[in-house]
């Protein structure tokens, strides 16, 4: 099933890519990196949900203090 679904969006996202000289299996990468992007997202709301959305790379961002 997950491939035929795959398949199909596939063969739906080549006619965009044929302008841009993409090879045909560039349209079977579309579905997963939407899928990721969906997921990071997601996990960001998450963190912003639960007050966790202001570390970044071990840095802790303070509300009111400094940037714009």
């Amino acid at each position: 099933m997950i491939w035929t679904v795959l398949a199909a969006m596939a063969l739906a996202a080549y006619p965009t890519g044929r302008p841009y000289e993409l090879r045909p299996w560039a349209g079977f990468v579309l579905p997963v990196v939407a899928a990721l992007f969906v997921a990071m997202t997601v996990d960001s709301a998450r963190c912003h949900w639960t007050g966790g959305g202001r570390a970044w790379k071990s840095r802790i961002y303070v509300p009111g203090r400094g940037g714009a």
